[in-house]
């Protein structure tokens, strides 16, 4: 039986872009592209509302930026159900609430979030909500705020900000409609916060910070704080050279933890990894396992909601690629990859 997984892309004039749509074979980890929605234009990241059928990307292009809403139907056909432009530069991420009526932007280069309002229909309503981030820190990259990911908590409704460029991970309230910020959380300078994952028992959060390819382990207390509990290394000490980190999940049954590591600088079209992190049951990491990523610059992966694969996106290679996870012996095995350009964010859905 086959599981549907959609593939957002980052792209230009030179190469064809849009949403890939592809069916991964869940007995034999095959993969095979089912279609591409080529009008969706550089679209760099992708969020999913599996209750409404909605799929939304946030799209980048020469002059404007704006955040796409699409139907996702039995036959596999992305839909365009409405679109709307958003202020500001270098979007990196967006995401949507559980019940389909606000969308949520992070926008890297101008430093700023924002949020979009929907209709039942997922249509855009004119209503929208911005905030600007002030700070820096002490790295090259840091010398202005850069937001790179709005990572939503479901139980109290909030959502959490990893800041790139201040070193810091912003706390919002939700519960009012509109965001209100309760605090920030700072890490260690020059680390670069990216992405979050949350632990599926609630009582743990890890961030991975993509300028000094360090993991946080946080403990999530009742009060809403984060505590840290840990901070180390993604690829241990088995690895030189210049890196900068990609992506970070957990595994349903909360044993595993994965990220995404990138070869930068001088060697960055070399391959990159993953690193599998044994969970302890006081939420603590264990030292990482590395395998390579089956391509140059791992941006994004998804872990199917089964556990059974990994999905990676190799951004420079141009690979969508599907590892068997192994979670008794902690280790993945390449099983297939398809082409596809600029491969950037890759999302998993149900089986079909």
């Amino acid at each position: 039986m086959d599981r549907r997984i959609w593939i957002g892309t980052c792209t230009d004039e030179t190469a064809p872009g849009g949403i890939y749509v592809c069916g991964l074979n869940e007995d034999t980890g095959r993969l095979h592209i089912s279609g591409v929605q080529r009008e969706c234009s550089n679209p760099g990241f992708l969020a999913r509302n599996r209750d409404k059928g909605f799929l939304c990307a946030v799209n980048e292009g020469a002059g404007r930026n704006w955040i796409s809403v699409y139907r996702d139907s039995k036959d596999g056909l992305l839909r365009l159900v409405d679109e709307k432009e958003i202020p500001g530069k270098g979007p990196c991420h967006i995401s949507m609430n559980r019940d389909g009526t606000r969308i949520y932007y992070a926008n890297y280069e101008s430093g700023d979030i924002g949020m979009l309002y929907l209709n039942g229909e997922g249509r855009f309503l004119p209503d929208t909500c911005r905030i600007v981030h002030q700070g820096r820190s002490v790295g090259e990259r840091q010398n202005r705020p850069h937001p790179h990911e709005v990572h939503l908590l479901w139980e109290p409704e909030m959502l959490l900000v990893p800041d790139l460029g201040t070193d810091e991970i912003v706390l919002y309230d939700l519960s009012g409609g509109m965001p209100r910020k309760l605090w920030e959380v700072k890490v260690h300078p020059g680390d670069g916060p990216r992405h979050l994952a949350r632990h599926p028992g609630g009582r743990w959060l890890y961030l991975v910070c993509e300028l000094e390819n360090m993991v946080y382990a946080f403990q999530w207390t009742k009060e809403k704080k984060l505590l840290q509990m840990q901070r180390l290394s993604l690829l241990g000490d088995s690895k030189t050279g210049e890196y900068i980190a990609g992506e970070i999940a957990v595994t349903s049954d909360g044993r595993w933890l994965v990220t995404s590591t990138r070869a930068w600088g001088s060697r960055k079209q070399e391959e990159g990894y993953l690193s599998l992190f044994p969970i302890t049951p006081e939420g603590t990491l264990e030292a990482p396992r590395l395998f390579p990523s089956g391509g140059c610059h791992p941006r994004m992966f998804s872990i199917t909601e089964n556990d059974n694969y990994i999905l990676t996106a190799n951004q420079y290679t141009g690979n969508l690629v599907s590892f068997r996870l192994d979670k008794k012996l902690g280790a993945v095995k390449m099983c297939d990859a398809v082409p596809i350009p600029g491969a950037a964010c890759v999302l998993c859905g149900e089986k079909e």
